[in-house]
């Protein structure tokens, strides 16, 4: 066998999850090397993608340049509600993107740190290095993949991809195969769009803002506008789940382009599946770590992404470096799992735990809009907890505050407080029974227990 290339980390996948994950690595003193199968010029996909700006604030993301920002939100906006309510705000803590020029961007960043970023590179398969050695041996098809890589660290970002499951994700000792009932898709669609003039009124919020409906088109729906100052160009973001009667993403960009009326010219058009979900129960194992959509670290009640790849990416490389460095310690890499999911995976389970339990109702004819503007639309500091990556489900002060709208529920407050009381316990759950070390025994527990309270 040929003697392998070695560094210390490799990532495979160069979106937004590998580069943010290769950028701190690499400010933590360790050699990355990042693969990516796609090709420099076409990688980047063309849409939008929101970002929790707190998140950014904080520099967890790095800040995007000025000509990849669509709409920050410092400028302000509206949401509105189900039912047609509407809720002002200053600030907003969202910015909207240009997601391929971001990426460049992080591209850029990536290479100016010294980072070797391979397009155009394949991994076919990968081996657990030989003694005295520890690590993982990767083959792949390349330019410059002449000899086998090797490596400490192995990080997937591989997004959505289920094409090196059984190779990459079996190894690593973590399931990633779902069933329909274990796995929700939110699809996303971004429209760009010239209009003809005068036609800007006609959408919800002020030229140079950005407006969000939520609620509007089933359990899990946004559908985000932002006109330009001149009124002539519009961007127009939707995320649904489809079912039981409920419009595609495409459906509600379709409508909203025939109220417009006549003479709108679309100027780019894409759409993305994104995992709704908590985040897979293990993360890491025997040398390989997951991040990003590779993860399922997706706020299931907005489907952003950005933000928690980026968190995950802070966490590995703190933890990520003193496994590199001490020998391959399994429990050493283990924090960034438990961290990541006593933190972060805990506001995942309980949204998804509120999002399926809210879609069961919106199964048995309830009229979930309506339910959504009675107790929780009612509110916009409901929406703008899902902004800023936190729990969906109120506080309990909350609700004691909100008793009237409750009452107002009658016999659907029952099933709705049983809803409550799971997305809480799930929380609970990750937050305090998450295993410390990875021991297989209760790691499956956990798992179990998981898997039985997000229902």
């Amino acid at each position: 066998m040929r003697k392998a290339s070695r560094t210390q980390v490799i990532v495979v996948g160069a979106g937004a999850a590998g580069l943010l994950a290769a950028l701190e690595l690499r400010r933590a003193g360790l050699d990355c090397l990042v693969l990516d199968e796609g090709q420099r010029t076409s990688w980047a996909s063309q849409h939008c993608l929101e970002i929790d700006n707190a998140s950014i604030q904080s520099g967890v993301v790095p800040r995007p340049g000025r000509n990849c920002i669509v709409h920050q939100g410092g400028d302000g906006g509206v949401l509105v509600s189900p039912g047609g309510a509407r809720f002002e705000f200053r600030t907003l803590p969202v910015q909207l993107i240009r997601y391929d020029l971001y990426l460049r961007q992080l591209l850029d960043e990536a290479e100016q740190a010294g980072i070797e970023v391979r397009f155009e590179c394949r991994v076919t398969g990968l081996a657990r290095a030989e003694a005295p050695a520890s690590g993982v041996v990767l083959a792949a098809e390349g330019p410059k993949a002449r000899t086998p890589l090797a490596c400490d660290l192995l990080v997937l970002a591989t997004g959505n991809s289920t094409l090196l499951d059984r190779k990459l994700y079996a190894h690593a000792g973590i399931v990633r195969k779902l069933s329909p009932d274990s796995y929700v898709s939110a699809l996303h669609e971004l429209w760009k769009i010239r209009l003809p003039a005068g036609r800007g009124d006609l959408f919800p919020a002020a030229p140079g803002k950005a407006a969000y409906v939520v609620g509007k088109h089933g359990p899990y729906s946004v559908q985000a506008t932002w006109v330009s100052p001149s009124r002539d160009l519009a961007s127009c973001l939707a995320g649904t789940l489809p079912f039981d009667g409920y419009p595609a993403p495409a459906e509600v960009l379709a409508a909203l382009r025939s109220r417009i009326g006549d003479g709108v010219e679309v100027l780019s058009s894409a759409g993305a599946q994104i995992p709704i979900r908590r985040p897979f129960e293990v993360l890491a194992g025997h040398g390989v770590a997951l991040v990003g959509n590779a993860a399922c670290q997706v706020f299931p009640a907005t489907g952003c992404g950005v933000a928690l790849a980026g968190h995950a990416a802070r966490l590995l490389a703190e933890h990520g470096a003193a496994y590199c460095r001490d020998s391959g310690r399994p429990e050493l890499l283990w924090r960034y799992n438990c961290e990541y999911q006593r933190r972060w995976g805990a506001v995942q389970a309980a949204s998804e735990a509120f999002v399926r339990g809210i879609r069961r109702l919106g199964g048995q004819g309830w009229d979930v809009a309506e339910l959504l503007m009675q107790v929780r639309a009612s509110n916009g500091s409901d929406f703008l907890r899902s902004l800023e990556l936190k729990s969906p489900v109120p506080p309990a002060g909350e609700w004691v505050r909100r008793t009237g709208s409750l009452v107002r529920l009658g016999s659907r407050l029952g099933p709705l407080s049983a809803i409550m009381a799971r997305a809480f316990a799930v929380q609970g759950l990750y937050r305090l029974g998450y295993p410390l070390r990875p021991e297989p025994t209760a790691v499956k527990r956990f798992i179990g227990r998981a898997a039985k309270l997000v229902g």
